[in-house]
């Protein structure tokens, strides 16, 4: 649910504060308290500045449209209007949690609200089925913040992380061993693991790495 200001408690919150004086950051924390979605502040603000330069994105796991907006807000803020994103989620019930049509018609009223339809293409599957209609075309970032099992994390990164160009990102939210330790493990596995990608960087719980 979207807040009405910013409690003086959270303003004063060290993180928070770090954030809000840095660049841009009163526009960062505003977004942080109107979008709904599950996020600390600095990992707000990393999102905020992913695609800053890029032109390709591809987001798995849209929710309610939280992240998709930061990037193009961020890449806005650049003067970057060429970005576009392309955000998969079939909006179905999953081991991670209830989601359902409700998210899946927050999602669109989150992006028309900000003003992003045309440069978003919302496909509702799940990310394997929309891998085999993808076109093979490179693309410059890839958020993966889909199902959170193993099975379903190293699914992701095998079906997209080679399609993320050289100098390109990946990124992936929940990569941490005490809640999601499948996320860890594929992301281990295939990211951190492989000569293709430098070394493995973090914000808070999302794991970040740039292709060789």
């Amino acid at each position: 649910m979207a807040t009405i200001g910013t409690p003086l408690a959270k303003k004063l919150r060290p993180n928070y504060l770090r954030v809000r004086l840095a660049p841009g950051g009163a526009e960062v924390c505003r977004l942080h308290n109107t979008l709904e979605g599950l996020l600390a502040i600095q990992e707000t603000r990393f999102l905020y500045d992913l695609a800053k330069d890029a032109r390709s994105v591809v987001e798995i796991g849209s929710f309610r449209g939280k992240s998709c907006v930061l990037m193009l807000e961020g890449a806005n803020a650049r003067g970057n209007t060429d970005v576009r994103i392309t955000c998969i989620d079939p909006h179905e019930p999953t081991h991670f949690g209830t989601f359902k049509d409700e998210d899946h018609d927050a999602f669109e009223s989150t992006i028309a609200r900000h003003g992003f339809t045309d440069r978003v293409n919302h496909l509702r599957m799940y990310s394997h089925d929309a891998r085999q209609e993808w076109d093979g075309s490179p693309i410059d970032v890839l958020w993966v913040d889909g199902d959170h099992s193993y099975e379903g994390a190293k699914t992701d990164f095998v079906d997209w992380a080679p399609l993320v160009r050289s100098g390109g990102v990946v990124a992936a939210h929940d990569t941490y061993r005490e809640r999601f330790p499948g996320c860890l493990k594929a992301w281990n596995e295939i990211i951190d693991a492989s000569d293709d990608w430098g070394p493995t960087q973090r914000c808070r719980t999302i794991a970040w790495a740039i292709k060789r």
